[in-house]
């Protein structure tokens, strides 16, 4: 295993109590008691997480609704996207678990991956305070803020898709209004999502960006059941 010290540095994180870190990378199931694994951690980040990201969405956006702000929120924090920036940051590599949810050169579950990021957010905080935390905090979710402050409804699954598509290939599926009808004033749009010409969903709307969200909604869901099914055979 690479060494932790290089690579908190690398995240922009001096480190003053290393052990601490350790301690927030150390599931329960490789820890000696529970104190010593990153439960009680991740129940500090997960706050200051949400505190951050609020503050943020508050000051950034200030013409936004609450409930605008708080579906952004909901999205940015959740398992999936805080797992997913788990592995982007190289945070996987450093994790520590001896459970059958992690496997010897296989991926940790998102729920291992987005509990020890709250816990690292955790042990800065106790480590370096506030700010320090804050910084970690806005570095790797800032962006995933502003990307979804144009969404229109409860979910956008647009961005969603395109977040997952682009953790793995760099590049985001394409849509393409496959068929119109109806007249005018009551037209109704069918859209495919394609990568490389396979068809990952089709949705109907009435209006292109409801028919690209439907599309994208089929797509997310369907390889999120397939992600399920393919853990659940491990």
């Amino acid at each position: 295993m690479p060494r932790l010290g290089p690579f908190l540095k690398k995240l922009g994180i001096e480190p003053k109590d290393l052990g601490l870190y350790r301690r927030a990378l150390t599931h329960v199931s490789a820890a000696p008691s529970i104190e010593e694994s990153y439960e009680r951690l991740e129940f500090l980040g997960d706050s200051i997480i949400g505190a951050v990201v609020s503050d943020f969405l508050y000051r950034q956006f200030p013409d936004k609704e609450e409930g605008d702000l708080s579906r952004i929120r909901a999205i940015v924090v959740n398992r999936e996207t805080l797992g997913s920036k788990a592995i982007e940051m190289g945070i996987d590599k450093f994790i520590r678990a001896d459970t059958v949810r992690v496997r010897e050169g296989e991926q940790a579950e998102f729920s291992i991956l987005a509990d020890s990021f709250e816990a690292l957010v955790g042990a800065i905080f106790n480590d370096l305070g506030y700010r320090a935390a804050r910084t970690f905090i806005l570095k790797a979710l800032r962006e995933e803020c502003l990307n979804l402050s144009e969404m229109e409804g409860p979910a956008d699954f647009k961005s969603r898709l395109q977040e997952m598509w682009q953790q793995r290939v760099k590049k985001p599926p394409d849509y393409y209004v496959v068929s119109e009808s109806g007249p005018d004033h009551r037209k109704t749009f069918t859209v495919e999502v394609r990568y490389r010409g396979k068809i990952l969903g089709r949705g109907k709307g009435s209006s292109k960006k409801r028919a690209e969200q439907e599309a994208a909604r089929v797509a997310y869901e369907a390889e999120m059941a397939r992600i399920a099914a393919k853990a659940d055979l491990k």
